[in-house]
């Protein structure tokens, strides 16, 4: 069985589940158990030869946007999987309730911002692939 790309379960699953989170209510954990930004770690220094200084500037606005989601919803999923080992006269059940309730505002805060800078980045990089043929590459002036 095929796993889901990442942005598809994000877009499909998680975003709009955050979205629609009543107030006082927990966010489900949804697992994620990988890098998803191998390709960035990998080259994200090659964002520096880009022309445009407004999209490199996006780009690394979405980037650390996304990335410090992953890690929140790692750090939830964490949260969550504890409060559920705790018997229900535990003595932290009821900080780690409240401690979920609160980081779920928070997911839910995160996610607007990503989606913010995902409407940013998006029309700046569409514009920037398109008006740049795959065969050749542009440098900046300094560069050259």
């Amino acid at each position: 069985m095929r796993s889901k790309p990442y942005g598809e379960q994000y877009n499909k699953e998680i975003g709009p589940h955050l979205s629609s989170i009543p107030e006082g209510e927990v966010a489900r954990p949804f697992p994620v158990h990988q890098s998803y930004f191998v390709i960035f770690d990998a080259s994200g220094g090659l964002l520096g030869r880009l022309p445009d200084g407004s999209l490199r500037s996006k780009i690394l606005d979405f980037y650390f946007g996304a990335k410090a989601m992953v890690d929140s919803l790692q750090y939830y999923s964490n949260l969550s999987a504890y409060y559920f080992t705790l018997s229900q006269d535990h003595p932290n059940i009821g900080r780690t309730w409240t401690e979920m309730i609160f980081y779920t505002e928070q997911l839910r805060l995160m996610h607007l911002e990503l989606e913010r800078l995902h409407k940013e980045v998006r029309p700046e990089l569409d514009r920037n692939l398109t008006a740049t043929p795959s065969n050749q590459t542009v440098y900046p002036s300094s560069i050259n």
